[in-house]
């Protein structure tokens, strides 16, 4: 009688549930490592976008300060509503005054200080 093991061509079950194992292991492992690189680009774009609004808050200032101290703070025009915006400054000389900008949407914080003169009345 011949051995039927020999002349079956193919893989066992065992080696089926192995594989179906080994697959859905790296399934796994490739999803988890997606959602983790998708959470840091999310940051990474409100990272780059509060850079770019400090930049444009930073350039939109004057070369004077007026008074010796005081602060502004409103929100961004759409689409970046979500960012507020501070400026603060306070005197540092008798002539200059240290200018704080900080840009924010909650969970993204930068800031630059300048020092800037004070406007003659």
């Amino acid at each position: 009688m011949k051995n039927l093991r020999r002349n079956a061509v193919g893989l066992s079950l065992i080696e089926l549930l192995m594989a179906s194992v080994l697959v859905a292991a790296a399934g796994v492992l490739l999803v988890s490592g997606l959602l983790g690189a998708n959470r840091g680009a999310d940051l990474r774009v409100r990272q780059i976008l509060s850079a770019q609004a400090l930049a444009s808050q930073l350039a939109l200032l004057d070369d004077h300060v007026a008074g010796t101290s005081g602060a502004v703070s409103g929100t961004l025009p759409p689409p970046l509503e979500a960012f507020r915006w501070t400026r603060q400054w306070e005197p540092l000389t008798d002539s200059m005054a240290r200018l704080t900008i900080t840009v924010s949407d909650g969970t993204v914080t930068n800031h630059v200080v300048t020092d800037r003169p004070i406007a003659e009345p």
